[in-house]
């Protein structure tokens, strides 16, 4: 039986790679570990085109899916596992630069296009599928609410910044069981220090909107997209809110009904 490859979307994460400048960067930081007998940036390179290709583990990706990538695209035969995991320990020494590297868009940002006008962010939980699920075992790995409904097993909480375009700018781990809310000051606080960004349109979802972090917002002078809660609401704000007839129609059918109005001291926008 001949070898089914992926070639197609090999190419184009490669291609991904080459304009955000981000092989570049991997290979200028392979050169500043001379010692190091790694091909790192190959493997670097193939574990980020396993994530867009068919997402799986470290271990079924040396065994399995490492082989299935075209001849060629990452020039080496699958690595030996502990490489990968010896290679992510190089990487995480590093991840000021990816940020970086990332914010700067492959040399798109210049000394005048420096402001990021919108950023959209939001909170993921990614749990660990293993034997010892000790709650205590690092600083990060806790039981708490899992959006994978998996309340079974530790996690951690990421927290993810990326651009109009759906770049990322920034992340941050948070542990496993953090409450969503607690998490925006962190965020907010390294959008200031870390980008120097004169102006910023947050979006995020409902999770975030507490009292404190609209305080937290509207200190740090910062414009923002929040989704809000209906049930949140007075009961006679929410029959203000639904009054229909109080709407514009968006489309000829009638099904797609917008209204703007003032909702303490900000624009509420409702469909």
């Amino acid at each position: 039986m001949s070898q089914v490859y992926h070639l197609g979307a090999a190419h184009v994460v490669n291609k991904m790679l080459e304009r955000l400048e981000i092989k570049r960067m991997l290979e200028r930081l392979a050169a500043e570990h001379p010692r190091m007998k790694l091909p790192w940036a190959a493997i670097i390179t193939g574990m980020i085109m396993s994530r867009f290709i068919k997402p799986c583990s470290k271990r079924r990706l040396n065994l399995e899916q490492w082989e299935k990538i075209y001849p060629g695209i990452l020039e080496m035969d699958a690595p030996p596992l502990k490489s990968f995991y010896r290679a992510m320990d190089v990487l995480w020494e590093h991840r000021e630069d990816v940020e970086a590297t990332l914010f700067e868009r492959g040399g798109e940002r210049d000394l005048f296009n420096q402001e990021l006008d919108v950023v959209f962010y939001d909170l993921t939980t990614l749990h660990f599928e293993s034997v010892n699920d000790a709650p205590d075992d690092g600083e990060l790995r806790r039981f708490g609410y899992s959006k994978n409904h998996r309340k079974d097993l530790t996690q951690v909480i990421l927290g993810l910044l990326v651009d109009r375009d759906g770049v990322p700018v920034g992340y941050q781990l948070f542990p496993g069981n953090t409450y969503e809310p607690h998490s925006l000051p962190v965020i907010l606080e390294k959008l200031k220090t870390k980008y120097h960004i004169t102006r910023i349109v947050l979006v995020a979802d409902r999770g975030i909107i507490t009292k404190d972090n609209l305080n937290e917002l509207q200190k740090a002078q910062m414009d923002f997209i929040l989704g809000a809660r209906l049930w949140g609401m007075t009961k006679e704000w929410q029959a203000e809110v639904m009054d229909k007839s109080k709407y514009r129609l968006l489309n000829k059918a009638g099904t797609l009904l917008i209204r703007e109005m003032e909702y303490q001291s900000s624009r509420l926008i409702v469909t």
